[in-house]
């Protein structure tokens, strides 16, 4: 008899139920805790290239135990129900481990981003927007999304905004969202941040294993581009990450090609130069960002 394969929901009701088994809990608290709070399914039509399309999207609430619950929103086609309940439960228990107060919700789209231009998405994101505002599901007191898979500060500015058209009454309006560009009130770092906690989480990880080289990472890579991309970005200016290794690649490439006989001006080559002028001038600013980032401490200290 084959083995049956774990659905997402099932893998992280399962993980929750091994951490829950060593905990003395009152009877049923497990389950209570498991157990998703509520969903909002909705189906809406866009006008889009001429015609009319249905969209299906989900806003899961796992849990309220703190308000306002926090999760991003994802463009994915392959984005269903199940998947948005199980990433909702996952901000519910990330938040709590680390005491951050928030309680944990997702939202999700089954879209292609890919197959539509700027301004149908934007058509598309603010109509999803506005099924959600309608019934309480975006609110910066109750319930905030965020980037994620698919979606970026783009789509969190057009949803603040709709969210502003349909409530300009609300002080706090700007607040139904994260993630926003940082002219339109978003934060500094947010961009590098999921990043950060994934280049110090790797290397912790990689500390306590005794091993560089987990198994698996090469599937997560592939699946993760919008995640390795801000990883990459924070590496780039903090732990001068490319200096070392695309240095190295732009070096073997250059000998190769010299090998070969490229020609001198090369277009190849000459992006190469580009590439490495670009590491050599971030790398420089570097310890500037360091002994900014010193004072700035030293400051806040003495006040």
């Amino acid at each position: 008899m084959a083995l049956r394969e774990h659905s997402f929901k099932e893998s992280v009701d399962l993980m929750f139920e091994r951490a829950a088994a060593t905990l003395d809990l009152p009877p049923g608290l497990a389950d209570q805790i498991k157990t998703n709070n509520n969903i909002y399914m909705v189906r809406f039509f866009v006008k889009c290239h001429g015609r009319y399309q249905i969209f299906t999207g989900w806003r899961s609430v796992h849990s309220e135990h703190r308000l306002p619950v926090k999760g991003g929103i994802r463009f994915a086609p392959t984005v269903n129900q199940e998947d948005v309940e199980a990433l909702a439960a996952l901000m519910t228990y990330k938040c709590a481990i680390v005491d951050v107060p928030f309680g944990g919700s997702k939202g999700g789209l089954c879209i292609d981003p890919r197959d539509y231009d700027e301004e149908d998405l934007e058509r598309i994101t603010r109509r999803f927007a506005q099924e959600l505002i309608k019934k309480g599901y975006i609110n910066p007191a109750l319930n905030v999304p965020a980037p994620d898979m698919g979606t970026s500060d783009r789509e969190m500015a057009w949803i603040a905004d709709t969210y502003r058209s349909m409530h300009p009454e609300d002080i706090d309006a700007i607040a139904c969202t994260t993630g926003k560009p940082f002219s339109q009130g978003g934060i500094q770092g947010r961009l590098e941040a999921t990043g950060r906690g994934f280049f110090t989480g790797s290397k912790n990880f990689s500390i306590t294993r005794k091993t560089s080289k987990p198994r698996g990472w090469r599937a997560i890579w592939r699946a993760s581009a919008s995640l390795c991309r801000a990883w990459a970005t924070w590496a780039f200016t903090r732990q001068n990450f490319w200096k070392k290794k695309v240095g190295r690649a732009s070096s073997a490439l250059l000998n190769a090609m010299a090998a070969s006989g490229a020609r001198r001006d090369s277009p190849l080559k000459m992006s190469q130069r580009t590439a490495q002028n670009a590491v050599r001038r971030k790398a420089s600013r570097a310890p500037l960002i360091s002994q900014m980032a010193n004072a700035c401490s030293k400051r806040n200290a003495m006040c």
